[in-house]
């Protein structure tokens, strides 16, 4: 006789049979017992039902519900594991494997010691979510984020966010990227490279270099070595279509997002007027501000490019159609509030007026009051662009489905009331706020403006800033505090926005359990992952050590903003920092540094918890020693790189180059740290970042020095 029955029903759905050979696994790893998945009920020693019908029960009606219910079977042990859908019958499976002690990470499980005899437990549950979207943002840009994932890696990736739950994904596209092409006015789209086009060489003097498996560029797996614009893009387009099918596979609902005003170099003749946009290597153009935003030749390019979207990924469930982060128009607003009065009568809302005032009020937004006021009155003119365009019924549509569904993206917060009236039927908020959570969560009130009760309203969650950048990150506390609002307010969910996440695992099993049971704190999910990495004696280490990062990570959300921003500049802005003033931008300061000692004592915690790690966790503890030695000599480094700037200038060669010694050597060290413990091409990307930007910046102005 098997030792296990696992009931599917007849002709179960792909996932059924999928969500069966997990549990198959899972029971095999954790106890040894044999199992048999068929249809109906097998002879053996006890049952698990992922079919409603055979187990005598109903279904959930919500398709998100599940339910897990013990049973007896003609005297033997069972449990139904039935969901509303096929989809939440997986996630009762995960579900079930995580009551015998499985804990879902973002690079993988990990496996209780000694998982006990097998039981099946005493449960009669329901579960239903608390916030229905549960969102994670891939591609994006940087190579130290996911748009450096080969689709081998972003699949292992949506395979861990199934068991956590998630629901969605999107694709974050941007303009000079390879992912869409599209032709205007008989000019090719010609622009299609990764990280805004820098290039991260790998030689015999990159620190690390061990980890890179012998390239010579830091490159995505899947679009190494192609220098072709047209065979870049076809690889760059499967590789895409690749994730979206995973997901839709795994059940999940899949996204896009579309860069309407900015466009590759090569369209600039094609509209008058345009300018080079302020971005990261200046590689994209838009319109200027006395662009006529109803210029029919801006309106047939904006046109272009959705469609060009919607043809090449229909599969997608939805398109994000947002601004730039920089704006534009803000002396055209009052003509497209007019206009879009005329249309909708948004002034029986509120008027323009009333949304400049309310920015006013808020100087604590990043920027200050100006910045928002720009973002009102250029926003407001994108809004009246992008009623204009999407006029056209045939621009959303695709063969045998509904036309797909838009969500606006990024829109300043104080235009939210008048969304209801100027979305198309069916769209959507995605809500940004500022760049980081706890800068949300101290303009907590602004999530009001949002009419959840019209519109379906989801939430940006910056799990991890790249202002703040390379450092050790954790945003929990205020995320949280988001995330009661959101329920409060009900709304529909989250997305995530990141870029590396090996810190990223106490923040997103806070999201991840949370989101289903509203009594689950940070502090609580802090604790059961501490427990299951660490014996008692080290958990609390553990604890104490994140808890640490999470307050620095809040201190440089006030006043550390850009300070290890991945960019050409992230070490020669420490060295050109002011004496008589070294608080310039995003310089490092004394009270950035004063984080330093945090950092020293989580990683004297961290160290204490590595001496108690359980085997299966005892890697998790490891990273995180070396990302805080990483980040303690990064501190040194800029700390060392300023004191030489200030020396130099004063006309101390001889102390210049001391402290630039130091910095190289702090570097060397802070750059091995980290590469000793790299996970995933986002932390190999890192590395490379950080030989380029950091480590040959350094030398170099060093070699200078010593060499005149």
């Amino acid at each position: 006789m098997n030792e296990l029955s696992i009931t599917t029903g007849p002709q179960p759905d792909e996932q059924i049979v999928f969500a069966a050979n997990e549990l198959k696994k899972y029971v095999s790893t954790l106890f040894g017992l044999s199992a048999t998945i068929s249809p109906d009920v097998q002879p053996a020693e006890a049952v698990v039902f992922l079919d409603a019908t055979s187990a005598g029960l109903q279904r959930p009606s919500d398709e998100q519900s599940f339910l897990l219910r013990r049973l007896d079977k003609d005297g033997r042990p069972a449990l139904a594991a039935v969901g509303g859908s096929p989809t939440a019958t997986m996630w009762a499976v995960y579900e079930l494997v995580e009551r015998w002690g499985v804990r879902y990470l973002l690079h993988g499980d990990i496996f209780p010691e000694n998982a006990g005899p097998f039981q099946l437990p005493d449960v009669n549950e329901t579960c239903t979510p608390n916030l229905r979207v549960r969102c994670w943002r891939l591609i994006n840009d940087f190579a130290c984020g996911p748009e450096s994932w080969g689709l081998e890696e972003n699949i292992r990736f949506i395979d861990q966010l199934t068991k956590l739950k998630f629901t969605e994904i999107f694709l974050s596209f941007y303009a000079w990227q390879s992912y869409v092409h599209y032709e205007f006015r008989g000019v090719q789209k010609q622009t299609g490279m990764s990280w805004f086009g820098y290039h991260y060489l790998i030689d015999e003097e990159t620190v690390g270099r061990e980890i890179f498996r012998g390239a010579s560029e830091f490159e995505n797996p899947d679009l190494a070595g192609i220098t072709d614009y047209q065979e870049r893009y076809e690889a760059a387009r499967l590789h895409a279509q690749g994730i979206l099918r995973h997901a839709r596979k795994r059940g999940m609902k899949t996204g896009i997002s579309a860069p309407l005003l900015e466009y590759p170099l090569e369209i600039q003749p094609q509209l008058p007027g345009a300018q080079i946009a302020e971005q990261l290597a200046f590689r994209t153009c838009g319109p200027a501000d006395d662009q006529d935003p109803y210029d029919p030749v801006l309106c047939e390019l904006v046109r272009t490019i959705i469609r060009a979207h919607v043809e090449t990924y229909p599969e997608a469930d939805c398109i994000y159609l947002g601004v730039p982060e920089h704006r534009a128009w803000m002396n055209q607003a009052q003509d497209a509030w007019e206009r879009l009065d005329a249309k909708f009568g948004i002034s029986e809302v509120m008027s323009l007026e009333d949304a400049v005032a309310n920015a006013e009020k808020r100087p604590q937004v990043f920027g200050g009051v100006e910045r928002q006021v720009t973002r009102i009155k250029a926003d407001i003119v994108a809004l009246s662009l992008l009623d204009s365009v999407l006029d056209d019924d045939e621009l959303l549509a695709r063969p045998g489905r509904p036309p797909m569904r838009v969500i606006y993206n990024g829109v300043a917060e104080e235009l939210w009331p008048i969304l209801p009236r100027l979305l198309p039927a069916g769209g959507g908020l995605h809500g940004f706020i500022d760049y980081t959570a706890c800068r949300v969560a101290d303009q907590i009130e602004t999530m009001d403006y949002a009419s959840t009760d019209k519109i379906a309203c989801r939430m940006i969650f910056t799990l991890a800033d790249d202002n703040v950048g390379l450092l050790p990150q954790l945003s929990t506390i205020p995320l949280a505090k988001i995330a009661s609002r959101m329920r409060e307010q009900q709304w529909e969910g989250f997305t995530t926005r990141h870029w590396l996440i090996g810190d990223l695992d106490p923040t997103v099993q806070y999201l991840a359990h949370s989101s289903w049971d509203m009594d689950v704190s940070p502090s609580v999910a802090f604790a059961d992952l501490a427990a299951t990495i660490c014996n008692p004696q080290g958990a609390e280490a553990l604890v104490q050590s994140w808890n640490l990062i999470e307050e620095v990570t809040a201190g440089f959300s006030d006043y550390g903003l850009g300070y290890a921003f991945p960019t050409e500049r992230m070490m020669s802005k420490h060295w050109e920092g002011s004496e008589a003033n070294p608080i310039v931008g995003d310089c490092v300061s004394e009270v950035i540094l004063q984080n330093r000692d945090k950092f020293v004592r989580a990683q004297q915690l961290a160290r204490e918890a590595t001496t108690y790690a359980r085997p299966a966790g005892k890697h998790l503890v490891d990273y995180l020693v070396g990302r805080l030695q990483f980040g303690i000599r990064y501190m040194d480094t800029t700390e060392a790189l300023l004191k030489a700037g200030i020396a130099e200038r004063s006309g101390g060669r001889q102390t210049a180059i001391k402290e630039l010694q130091s910095a190289l050597a702090a570097m060397r060290e802070a750059i091995q740290a980290y590469a000793d413990v790299a996970a995933d091409n986002s932390d190999r990307g890192a590395v490379a970042t950080l030989n380029e930007n950091s480590y040959r910046r350094i030398r170099s102005l060093l070699k200078e020095l010593t060499d005149t």
